[in-house]
């Protein structure tokens, strides 16, 4: 019976539903660790959790719990495997050391969170955890599962808020994370453009490229609105793909800017913008 166990290989994950409850329900745990950690100032690995969170209300919020500590430690890793998962061209294989590579440096915060938190010489405590969740997603294809999920609404919007609603529905209804209808967001969109073009005198509305008009959402959650205002200004520019990459370096990239203060919409932001400059043609964006 042990040997079989032993050999037994994960049944491959098809559902993005499936995968935001099991990726909740090791986050629970893990934030559940994490706390009892901070609670336990003599070992090792409390002394350095606790130095993260000083750092954190030194940094980011002074005013931080240690249970949003937890919850922030939580996510950063759940989502920075999750993110190193989409990016894993080699799916036959992944590990924890494998995921601190594949964070994409374009997500340098993340990335920057997710190896200063370390995925070697973990806590037991926390290791089967981690080691639990890396492989369910060696059993999954999540760009796959994303990708072929894309139509009238958001798959990313929809997989944190499946995520959210069964890891802590409370955060969700206190940070307001609810899905905005596509086609809402799309008629938002159209009617600052047209409003820049006719109240203000601004011939390319969003698309002016002179660094007068910035393009701010402070509560981007997971990049909903800027990836609409990417996809509206690209529809200036279909069909002229080098003058597109040019102008999304130069000219659009200085200009789009998205504050969240939760981490896993942080990660899922990235990703949805990662997309429509990839649908988009866009290349050069280093």
């Amino acid at each position: 019976l042990v040997a079989h166990l032993r050999d037994a290989q994960p049944v491959p994950i098809t559902s993005p539903k499936r995968l935001a409850l099991l990726m909740a329900g090791k986050a629970q745990l893990l934030a559940r660790s994490v706390a009892v950690l901070l609670g336990d100032k003599e070992s090792k690995e409390g002394q350095k959790l606790l130095k993260q969170l000083g750092r954190m209300k030194a940094v980011l919020m002074s005013d931080v719990s240690t249970d949003e500590f937890a919850d922030w430690y939580a996510q950063t890793l759940v989502y920075g495997l999750f993110v190193a998962r989409y990016h894993d061209e080699h799916l036959e294989t992944f590990s924890r050391e494998e995921a601190a590579r594949l964070i994409p440096q374009s997500n340098p915060f993340l990335r920057e969170l997710f190896q200063h938190i370390g995925v070697y010489n973990l806590d037991e405590r926390i290791a089967w955890i981690i080691d639990d969740l890396v492989g369910v997603f060696g059993a999954s294809d999540v760009r796959t599962l994303l990708d072929t999920n894309r139509g009238e609404r958001d798959p990313i919007m929809l997989f944190y808020e499946d995520f959210l609603t069964a890891y802590n529905p409370e955060r969700r209804k206190a940070r307001g994370v609810y899905y905005t209808p596509a086609p809402v967001v799309s008629f938002i969109v159209r009617a600052v453009d047209d409003l820049l073009q006719k109240a203000f005198g601004l011939k390319e509305g969003l698309a002016d490229g002179k660094h007068r008009l910035q393009i701010l959402d402070p509560a981007t959650g997971t990049g909903t609105f800027l990836v609409e205002v990417v996809r509206k200004i690209y529809s200036k520019f279909a069909g002229q793909t080098g003058v597109w990459n040019d102008y999304v370096k130069k000219h659009l990239l200085p200009r789009l800017h998205g504050y969240e203060i939760l981490m896993a919409p942080y990660a899922m932001a990235h990703l949805n913008l990662e997309y429509v400059f990839r649908e988009t043609g866009a290349t050069s964006l280093g």
